[in-house]
């Protein structure tokens, strides 16, 4: 459906209002009031609602972020170069567990888990 964003004025501004198509996103400058709209090109953007995931050369980093938004979850890494790997992958509805090991299989990682926080390290023979 649409929704509808009011930014109101100040008392030298008049309201201002934007009507949002599925697939699009609002941004409200504070700077100076304004509203204005662009389509979002994320593919994860709903992926908090629907666990349906698009990596296309995401760093490690940015997929570890996404996930612990996601699944509420920890993600770390041992060394700051393994968050500077990249994946491309799809995902739908899989448990974090299951991303997780393919991101361990894929780059020869270890992978372990404690109270909802997920460490990834070099392999020692690595």
């Amino acid at each position: 459906g649409k929704v509808q964003v009011t930014a109101s004025g100040n008392d030298d501004q008049v309201a201002e209002n934007l009507l949002l198509d599925p697939g699009e996103k609002g941004t409200y400058l504070q700077k100076n009031g304004s509203l204005f709209k662009k389509v979002n090109n994320d593919p994860n953007f709903s992926a908090w609602r629907t666990h349906q995931f698009e990596f296309n050369e995401t760093t490690l980093v940015e997929v570890a972020r996404l996930l612990e938004k996601v699944y509420f979850v920890e993600v770390s890494f041992s060394d700051p170069s393994i968050g500077n790997l990249q994946l491309t992958a799809s995902f739908d509805q899989q448990p974090v567990e299951f991303i997780l090991d393919v991101i361990r299989l894929t780059f020869q990682l270890e992978l372990t888990q404690s109270n909802g926080h997920y460490f990834l390290t070099q392999r020692a023979n690595h």
